[in-house]
C-alpha cells in the first residue's frame, strides 16, 4: 500500500535521477515486506490462541469423560 506522500516524493526523485528512484523503490519494497511480516505474525498469534482454546476444550471434555459426565448437544 502506497502512502500519499510517496507521490510527491516520486516526482522529486524522478528529477534526481534513476538512482534516487531505485532507492525509493527499495524503501517501499522493504516497508511492504515489513507490513506482510507483521500481518503474518498477527495471524500466527491468533492461530496459537485458537489452538490454546481448542486444547482447553479437549482437556475439559476428557476430564468429563473420565468423571462419567457426558454432555450431548440438544437437537
Amino acid at each position: 500500500m502506497h502512502h500519499p506522500y510517496l507521490l510527491s516524493v516520486r516526482a522529486i526523485l524522478s528529477c534526481a535521477g534513476s538512482e534516487g528512484l531505485d532507492q525509493m523503490r527499495e524503501g517501499v519494497r522493504m516497508e511492504e515486506e515489513e507490513e506482510e511480516e507483521e500481518e503474518e505474525e498477527e495471524e500466527e498469534e491468533e492461530e496459537e490462541k485458537k489452538g490454546m482454546r481448542v486444547g482447553r476444550e479437549e482437556r475439559r471434555s476428557d476430564s468429563r469423560l473420565q468423571s462419567g459426565v457426558l454432555l450431548t448437544p440438544m437437537g
